[in-house]
């Protein structure tokens, strides 16, 4: 037990006090509260708690960490005391507060670039940075200003506001001047008279009246003057005591005057390489706008906050309104709309000028639609380029682009014509296998029937005549014999009839069949999972091109053996046809003047939207694989033609 003694005068009861207490603060609060460089606890609350502990011989334990932080551990009693604390409502339902041991002012720092913020209420519409846990967060709310960005402690504050992330904030106003300097960005900023006006104590957990007596008479019984050098040791001393100085005054005068003589010839001299340099910058800057608005390409600058700086004259016209140097509301750029070339809207927060300030990284030949105020839509070519100093920081970014609207139209026209070409070319093979059924047919029935007709009255004559007769008879009908043959197999390469009757198998293995034994090739059909219900064109097209790859393999590659292999898989109807013969280099341009087969494979898939695959290699044989759809392609020659 200890006996509080209210200093001069002896207590008249008896209190119990604690041995040690235990004090949280803000870490980033200078010049109360703050770390060195080598992250030791120092400033004015670290060195008046070192008086206290000192007055009442009570040990104190003082730790600092973030304010948010530092209030959640208070409430939830982790700790005594919680120093340089604002009183307010909310706070009094779970603090008791000791009296204000020195007022506090905060004002509203932003941009040089920004002005009208005159009052809390200018603040709307702005993004400002506050401290979590700071009483002017309930301030700002309370005032209708929404659009805040929470910070863990004033460094971090001031660090995004170095790295142009944040361009208003509000701040105590020792704290700014402390940090601000540190941070070397003093010069970029302004700030608002003082709007917040409050006063730093101390706090105890609600009802503890006895600990917030013992921090209260301990800090009373400090000396005024032992608090005045912790103030003057932290926030230094006026300069206006010069009345010690003045027995130097005299001495100094002479030298001061020539010093000064020096220093006017030097500012001469430095104040003429200034103008000097300035005159070229000025030079420079203007050549690079020249430059700029000469550039046949729509091009325009932004800073690292994406407000325009440099524009040209195509940028205006490709935008369709000139945009106003400085306008924050025309960030990263100056068009109405951005779109996707899906036609997905893009806000200009998330545009690639955006991203390329954001990350530094460069972008390139990207399509973007830009919509205008008169509501016409423009497709453009963007490249970006970060721009940086001297330094390597980022300080800008270039944005060229050009109108690709024609150049798009020409591709959809360009597409459009392929694609009416495609079913023309589609329908006049359609329209050349009837032409060649409808032959193959008059060939058979009519030709070949009168033929027949012919050799059976021949062989009818034969009996009736005498030998010479005879003789000559039959040289005829060997003739009409010899025609026959050649009618039914010009009739069979214009179109088998057993490809309509039997269908793609059975006329397949026909095919292979035929050649095999005209060309003593040694032949070999596998087919699995065919559908007997083909569509007609898919079923022709895969007759055809297996007729062109056998014919190739057993007319030009001297092949000994020919496999095909026909199967239904994946939705499509996969064929291959693969011989042992000489081979060719399928990537040689003479390779493709192998006749027109080759081509005729190629050109034939395409118009039922196949893939033909062509691979051969010297010695090594050739393969020819066809994937084709199962699903027949819509009929649409009659409708575009008709258009």
């Amino acid at each position: 037990m200890l006996a509080l003694v209210s200093f001069g005068v002896v207590a008249q009861t008896t209190i119990e006090t604690p041995r040690t207490i235990r004090v949280v603060t803000d870490n980033v609060y200078a010049p109360y509260s703050f770390q060195s460089d080598e992250g030791k606890l120092q400033g004015i609350v670290i060195d008046q708690w070192l008086a206290w502990e000192k007055k009442t011989g009570i040990k104190v334990e003082i730790q600092a960490m973030d304010w948010g932080e530092a209030l959640r551990r208070m409430r939830a009693g982790e700790f005594d005391v919680i120093d340089s604390i604002v009183e307010t409502p909310e706070r009094r339902e779970y603090f008791d507060f000791t009296p204000a041991y020195t007022p506090i002012e905060a004002s509203v720092f932003f941009r040089n670039d920004i002005s009208g913020i005159t009052d809390i209420a200018s603040l709307k519409g702005f993004p400002v940075g506050v401290k979590a846990g700071d009483q002017h967060l309930d301030k700002l709310k309370a005032n209708g200003v929404t659009t805040v960005i929470l910070f863990q402690n004033y460094d971090a504050m001031i660090d995004a506001a170095k790295q142009h992330k944040i361009n208003v904030f509000v701040i105590d106003n020792p704290s700014a001047l402390y940090l601000l300097n540190k941070a070397g960005i003093e010069g970029e900023f302004r700030h608002s008279v003082p709007m917040f006006h409050d006063e730093l104590r101390r706090a105890v957990r609600k009802g503890d009246t006895a600990l917030l007596r013992t921090v209260s008479e301990g800090f009373a019984a400090i000396e005024p003057d032992e608090l005045n050098q912790i103030n003057e040791k932290w926030f230094g001393r006026t300069i206006n005591r010069i009345g010690q100085y003045l027995t130097y005054a005299g001495y100094t005068v002479v030298a001061a005057l020539l010093i000064i003589a020096g220093l006017t010839v030097w500012n001469r001299t430095l104040r003429k390489k200034v103008l000097q340099r300035t005159a070229a910058l000025g030079e420079s800057e203007q050549r690079f706008r020249r430059l700029v608005e000469l550039m046949p390409v729509a091009v325009y600058v932004c800073d690292t906050s994406g407000i325009i700086q440099i524009y040209n004259h195509r940028a205006v016209e490709l935008w369709g309104r000139e945009p106003k140097l400085g306008d924050t509301a025309q960030r990263y750029c100056a068009s109405l709309r951005l779109y996707s070339p899906e036609g997905k809207l893009v806000p200009h927060e998330e545009s690639k000028m955006a991203e390329a300030l954001r990350t530094g990284v460069p972008a390139h030949d990207l399509e973007v639609v830009i919509e205008r105020p008169d509501g016409s839509c423009i497709t453009t070519l963007v490249n970006i380029a970060p721009l940086r100093n001297g330094k390597g920081e980022l300080v800008g970014a270039m944005n060229c682009f050009q109108d690709i609207t024609e150049r798009k139209l020409a591709e959809k026209d360009l597409e459009e014509a392929h694609r009416q070409l495609k079913i023309l070319s589609r329908r006049r093979v359609k329209v050349q296998e009837e032409e060649r059924r409808h032959l193959a047919r008059e060939l058979h029935d009519e030709i070949g029937q009168a033929l027949t007709g012919a050799k059976i009255n021949l062989d009818a004559a034969t009996k009736e005549s005498d030998g010479a007769k005879s003789k000559r008879i039959d040289e005829t009908a060997a003739i009409l014999e010899k025609l026959l043959g050649q009618v039914r197999q010009i009739s069979l390469d214009l179109r088998p009839s057993m490809l309509d009757d039997l269908g793609l198998v059975p006329a397949l293995r026909s095919l292979l069949d035929q050649q095999g034994r005209h060309a003593s090739v040694a032949v070999h059909l596998s087919a699995k999972n065919v559908p007997e219900n083909l569509d007609a064109e898919i079923q022709t097209t895969c007759f055809r091109i297996g007729q062109e790859a056998i014919t190739n393999a057993v007319r030009h590659a001297n092949a000994t053996r020919i496999d095909v292999d026909l199967r239904c898989e994946n939705g499509n109807l996969r064929l291959q046809v693969r011989d042992n013969g000489r081979g060719f280099d399928a990537d040689a341009v003479q390779a493709q003047a192998v006749g027109l087969g080759l081509v005729g494979i190629k050109e034939r898939a395409v118009l039922v939207d196949a893939r033909a695959k062509i691979i051969s290699s010297p010695n090594n044989g050739t393969t020819v694989e066809v994937s084709l759809p199962l699903m027949p392609l819509p009929e649409r020659e009659g409708r575009v033609i008709g258009k």
